[in-house]
């Protein structure tokens, strides 16, 4: 909710001083607002980095365990349940697999 309230006060401003600058004419102004639409890109990519890395971190881990052909997950509750050779590659890949035995 403050972000939103972040970008529109900054996109605002930026539309307010880009109508200033082009009714009087005056380059100054339109430089401020080109400022602030770069502060608002800046801020709204800031925003979707963070909101990424919040949800990565919060994707659980698994433990994998090999006999043979057959794969074994071991979840961070401490139960292991058996797995396809897919499913490893496709969380090896998200690097979701901790430990190796």
């Amino acid at each position: 909710m403050m972000r939103d309230f972040v970008l529109l006060t900054t996109m605002m401003s930026s539309g307010t001083w880009f109508s200033l600058g082009f009714y009087y004419a005056d380059r100054g102004m339109l430089m401020l607002s080109v400022l602030f639409g770069i502060l608002t890109i800046g801020l709204k990519v800031l925003f979707v980095i963070r909101d990424h890395s919040v949800i990565v971190n919060d994707l659980p881990t698994y433990e994998c365990t090999r006999y043979g052909e057959e794969f074994f997950l071991k979840g961070e509750d401490g139960v292991m349940r058996p797995s396809t050779r897919i499913e490893v590659s496709s969380l090896l890949d998200q690097g979701r697999i901790t430990d190796w035995k």
